[in-house]
């Protein structure tokens, strides 16, 4: 599949049933980080494309509502990847 316009996505929402149930319930929790912080991405690194989004927001954690702090708190991978 050629990535871009949504179609990865879409087909992971298509087959989210065949998918085990680690791997959907580490994109679930990855769904749930991106709903609660998209306000503070967009507030903190308005402008940015997705590849740049990791590495504006990593040092200014900080600056993050308690929605995505909790979202992030929930899961501790996430939060590995973006501290490192």
């Amino acid at each position: 599949m050629k990535p871009g316009e949504g179609r990865v996505r879409a087909c992971i929402e298509r087959h989210f049933h065949a998918l085990s149930a680690p791997c959907g319930d580490k994109l679930a929790h990855v769904a749930e980080i991106e709903g609660a912080c998209e306000p503070d991405v967009h507030r903190v690194c308005a402008h940015m494309g997705a590849a740049e989004v990791v590495a504006c927001i990593r040092p200014k954690l900080n600056q993050v509502g308690k929605p995505c702090e909790d979202a992030l708190a929930k899961i501790a991978t996430p939060l590995a990847f973006l501290l490192h």
